[in-house]
């Protein structure tokens, strides 16, 4: 097993009038990238070209991550300057336990 050190922001929460601390918003945008070249790059982080992310909502810490994502065309307009050496993903992360999406309208891109 690996033990891995996680930020959190502790002061987020409290301007929002919340309680408790939460995810740092890469901490979050790294689990995403993980799962994205875990599923679509044979792991290999050479392979990433780029992405765009939006976060939609903060996450608890303990709480687990579900990535899902869908291959784009290349005639789908919504990611510019997508070529044939360029594969291409939507990519959306919800929390498992309350199914509340907190990384949304979100593309990821890789060579091929």
């Amino acid at each position: 097993m690996q033990s891995v050190k996680l930020r959190m922001n502790l002061f987020s929460r409290s301007g929002a009038g919340l309680e408790g601390p939460i995810m740092h918003g890469l901490c979050t945008l790294g689990f995403a990238i993980k799962h994205a070249l875990k599923l679509c790059a044979e792991d290999d982080p050479k392979k990433l070209k780029g992405f765009k992310i939006r976060f939609a909502a903060p996450v608890d810490p303990g709480s687990t991550l579900v990535t899902k994502m869908w291959k784009v065309e290349p005639t789908d307009n919504m990611i510019p300057a997508l070529d044939d050496s360029t594969d291409a993903y939507t990519i959306e992360v919800r929390v498992m336990e309350t199914d509340r999406v907190v990384i949304n309208q979100a593309y990821v891109l890789f060579h091929r």
